[in-house]
């Protein structure tokens, strides 16, 4: 497993955006660049927020004894946050501002926690100024 891990990191990073596939780039290029993706796509992880991996490597980094996850997103956000111990913050202003709108904060959290089957977050503010 090491093995594999450290070829990972020492792999260059590459674009997999579709344009560069697609439309600009050679047909060489988007040939080869196809065989390396088929060819590494065993090798290669993807992750993003919620995984914990994401939130473990900046705590690493930051060498902190406490961190606040600050963020718009139930699913991602808060969820990450929540999965390595972090107390959390919803900013009701994002992607959830719309739901919030509608009626009391509390009750509205509650049904898209229920919805959603996530945690709650620590902290709840109406917006970051």
């Amino acid at each position: 497993n090491s093995g594999i891990l450290q070829m990972y990191y020492n792999l260059p990073l590459w674009s997999m955006r579709t344009s560069c596939l697609v439309l600009d780039c050679s047909p060489s290029v988007r040939v080869i660049s196809l065989l390396i993706l088929i060819v590494m796509l065993p090798f290669f992880a993807f992750y993003g927020k919620p995984h914990k991996q994401i939130f473990l490597s900046l705590e690493n980094t930051l060498k902190v004894g406490r961190l606040l996850m600050v963020g718009d997103s139930l699913q991602h956000d808060i969820l990450g946050g929540h999965k390595v111990g972090w107390d959390t913050l919803l900013v009701q202003t994002g992607i959830h501002a719309a739901e919030f709108a509608h009626s009391d904060q509390a009750v509205i959290l509650k049904s898209m926690i229920q919805q959603k089957k996530c945690e709650p977050p620590t902290f709840l503010i109406e917006r970051v100024k």
